[in-house]
């Protein structure tokens, strides 16, 4: 299509998600962009929104199921919009692109000895995708030193948004629709040494209990009201089910791996035999914490 000429330099046809997700699974975008400015990314929305392109959004593609017939759509690509800057060293404020890796957040933060993030420690990912679904566990969340955020609005309009205006929750923020492209951190005071020795044991924790090194989307269900998701599922005998190449983790049960060439369709049918064999138990239902593309039109954070 000749619009595209307007953003070859950072567009591609055609592209394999699974390259993109830490899953490794999903089939082909029709169209990804990665912009690398915030004018480059106004001028692309601009122009799906006018010829009414669908669009996801994609980060590092954690927490995130892409079907294996890919998606009939757009896929803005937002690692090209990283970088770090101290904004205000007195009040211990970070401000970060959305495309910035968490861990190197996490790593800058106790450089500083700056503290709020090392309880998030081994979570993959970028700024924007723990913003948008208010990522963290045992040991914090995001939303809990959060401050500004500058967001894109479909209609182009771009506003920063205190953080205690957008409605966080557990896994979720009220974006409505918009995409998180700047956020600022307020930090506390800490000491360098005594921050990378919580850290290193909040990572051992999690590494001796989460199969962090093999391929997955992080945990798959929400946590229901007074109860654990991972140990519902052990409790239901469901540790190291198989569909495929697909398993449920037997370190955690709230992980689904790719033992390799696992499809989309192996996780979810792992995920609805999980679903109906916990209800069935318990009479709970498990909600899904891993986002799942549609293969038809739909905007994504």
């Amino acid at each position: 299509m000749n619009w595209l000429g307007s953003f070859r330099e950072f567009a591609e046809v055609d592209a394999d998600l699974s390259a993109h997700t830490t899953f490794r699974i999903g089939g082909r975008a029709r169209w990804l962009f990665r912009p690398r400015t915030l004018r480059e990314m106004q001028s692309v929305l601009a122009e799906l929104e006018a010829r009414g392109i669908p669009w996801h959004v994609l980060g590092k593609g954690a927490n995130l199921l892409v079907p294996d017939a890919g998606v009939d759509a757009a896929v803005l690509h937002l690692v090209g919009l990283q970088g770090v800057t101290e904004i205000d060293s007195e009040q211990r404020r970070l401000r970060a692109w959305a495309g910035t890796p968490l861990p190197q957040l996490v790593r800058r933060s106790l450089e500083l000895g700056w503290a709020g993030l090392e309880g998030l420690v081994g979570i993959p990912g970028t700024l924007g995708g723990a913003v948008a679904q208010n990522a963290g566990g045992a040991h914090g969340a995001i939303g809990d030193v959060l401050g500004d955020v500058l967001l894109l609005h479909p209609d182009g309009r771009l506003l920063w948004q205190d953080a205690a205006s957008l409605g966080l929750g557990y896994r979720t923020a009220g974006l409505k629709g918009a995409i998180v492209l700047q956020a600022d951190l307020r930090l506390g005071a800490g000491d360098e040494k005594e921050l990378r020795r919580q850290a290193r044991a909040v990572l051992g924790r999690k590494q001796a209990s989460q199969p962090l090194s093999l391929r997955s989307a992080g945990c798959i269900f929400k946590n229901p009201p007074g109860s654990q998701a991972g140990r519902l599922i052990e409790e239901s005998g469901l540790k190291g089910r198989c569909r495929g190449a697909a398993f449920v983790s037997p370190l955690h049960a709230n992980f689904i791996v790719n033992g390799g060439g696992a499809r989309s369709r192996d996780v979810l049918a792992l995920i609805e035999e999980v679903r109906e064999t916990v209800a069935h138990r318990t009479g709970l239902g498990l909600e899904l914490e891993v986002k799942l593309w549609p293969e038809g039109p739909g905007a994504s954070e």
